[in-house]
């Protein structure tokens, strides 16, 4: 004979299920029964999450002035209410968190995020909460804005200091408007067209076409990168953003950008520099990869190599540190080895973040860019500080405690208002990169010329511009002009600019030492008309 199943039997089977498995029941239940348990249901999950919250301490002080003095204040149903002495205000465990009027308990929100953070599609999202969860009601669009407030709450997560040598590099995102019913020009007297298939831009990187993301790498691969504006990118900017999490470092490498000379001058950080045209300067001047079938010829293609990059160095053609003259290549080289002085870091980086947002099946509007851009780097930062990216629930579990104690509320409204709200460059610069723009393909018999940030022509100073320019090109100016080579520096230039073609004798100047003739997007657009036909 059977033993009767008691109430206590009951209970105890009970509390081996997760919340999960409970709410399973009462939803088989209420089928089968036709009895409404949403009541309990909610009540349930309510109470879960607040013992978690509680347990975790989340709002456990008051989430407007953090005072300590706080007392129950009632309730509103089943979630409970806190008064803070300090300020008066009134608030819940839930005030100010991500999970302000959830309806979905906690294992659904952590499997969501575990999906977020492997980068799964919406549309697979959909289908797990339909198929594991039974959460029919839920569509493309409401799984779309869950996952952005996820995205959203990731970026606007602390960033970290970064020390020691600190690599530092722009990459940009062409603008776009997805998504978006009317298509706002950014550029004056020009209409904003929708683009199908691949479309160049007009001008380039440096106007209000692309979005400008600069990225910052330390050695250990802690990494900062944020959307600056559109277009170009000033002293200014760069110092107000990126200032901040920059901690004492021994050094800063960077390309050819003046804004990176200039704040190493304000904060007195040794600069090493690497211009993006290394590889085309060292190969025009006859370097040759040695070729090591044939030691004794390797051997000489080595020595020679050294003799080329020696006399580069010197005319500072090449990588070289800012205002270390008295560095002779030999210890120049030595310094850089010993110091690992490069671009590699941060340049791998912009190839992740890249194949990150190409990846993204939908694309991603430069109105959510800033969020895409912080949620990545997240993710890189968060891989640096445990050993591998995250992908387990337990990872994703912690991840959302961290979310939680953020206190980030993004709702629905601040998601479908969204617009690019990004600095840009002004109209009168527009003006001015157009006219420079078409000049230097007239000068260049080059249809295709775009401006980029190595040019150094974010304001088109010209005596700047010649201020910075390595002395060796200041003095071939000089020569062609007869200025005294008795002069110095500031009376050379002034006399320059005194010229009638110094206009044109600075564009050219630009244009000689880049490593492209025609731009990246330019030559995807030949090749997609390539093939097209």
């Amino acid at each position: 004979m059977s033993r009767k199943i008691s109430k206590d039997d009951i209970q105890k089977q009970l509390n081996t299920y997760s919340l999960t498995e409970i709410i399973s029941m009462l939803n088989t239940y209420s089928a089968s029964t036709s009895t409404d348990v949403s009541a309990v249901k909610k009540s349930l999950i309510i109470n879960d999450f607040q013992n978690r919250l509680v347990n975790n301490n989340i709002n456990t002080d008051c989430p407007y002035c953090k005072g300590k003095n706080i007392v129950g204040f009632g309730k509103n149903g089943n979630i409970k209410r806190f008064k803070c002495k300090a300020c008066s205000k009134t608030f819940t465990l839930f005030t100010n968190t991500i999970l302000e009027k959830t309806k979905y308990h906690w294992d659904i929100w952590i499997a969501v995020l575990s999906m977020v953070l492997n980068n799964i599609p919406v549309e697979h999202i959909v289908e797990t909460l339909h198929k594991d969860y039974k959460l029919l009601e839920l569509d493309y669009k409401t799984v779309f804005l869950w996952k952005h407030k996820i995205i959203h709450a990731l970026a606007s997560m602390p960033l970290p200091r970064l020390s020691g040598v600190i690599q530092i590099d722009e990459t940009f995102f062409r603008e776009s408007q997805k998504g978006s019913r009317e298509l706002v020009s950014f550029v004056k007297g020009e209409n904003r067209t929708p683009r199908y298939g691949r479309v160049s831009s007009n001008y380039g990187v440096m106007g209000n076409e692309y979005a400008n993301v600069v990225c910052m790498v330390d050695l250990k691969g802690f990494c900062v990168s944020k959307v600056i504006g559109l277009g170009k990118l000033t002293k200014e900017v760069f110092t107000d953003m990126f200032d901040s999490y920059i901690d004492n470092p021994s050094f800063i490498c960077a390309d050819g950008n003046f804004v990176y000379k200039n704040y190493c001058e304000l904060k007195n950080i040794p600069l090493y520099i690497k211009p993006s045209n290394y590889l085309k300067t060292i190969t025009d001047n006859g370097y040759e990869t040695p070729d090591w079938s044939s030691t004794t010829l390797a051997a000489k293609q080595e020595e020679e190599n050294q003799k080329i990059l020696e006399k580069l160095y010197y005319k500072r053609q090449i990588d070289y540190i800012v205002g270390r003259d008295d560095l002779s290549y030999k210890e120049f080289y030595e310094l850089k080895n010993a110091n690992s002085l490069s671009l590699a870091r941060v340049n791998q980086f912009h190839g992740e973040l890249k194949r990150f947002l190409v990846c993204n099946p939908k694309g991603v509007s430069t109105k959510y860019l800033e969020d895409y851009i912080g949620f990545y780097t997240y993710l890189r930062n968060w891989k640096v500080s445990n050993g591998h990216y995250p992908s387990s629930l337990t990872d994703a579990e912690s991840i959302f405690i961290d979310i939680l104690k953020g206190k980030t509320n993004y709702t629905n409204k601040d998601l479908k208002e969204a617009e690019i709200t990004l600095p840009k460059a002004s109209d009168k610069y527009m003006t001015l990169l157009k006219e420079k723009t078409e000049r230097m393909r007239t000068l260049t018999k080059n249809p295709y010329f775009k401006y980029d940030e190595e040019d150094n022509v974010v304001s088109f100073n010209k005596r700047k511009f010649l201020e910075d320019i390595p002395l060796y090109k200041l003095n071939e100016l000089c020569k062609k002009y007869r200025i005294p080579s008795k002069y110095v520096k500031y009376s050379k230039i002034s006399e320059l600019l005194t010229k009638p073609h110094i206009d044109d004798d600075i564009l050219l100047l630009i244009g000689e030492h880049r490593h492209y003739d025609i731009s990246e997007e330019d030559l995807e657009v030949i090749k997609s008309k390539k093939y097209s036909h």
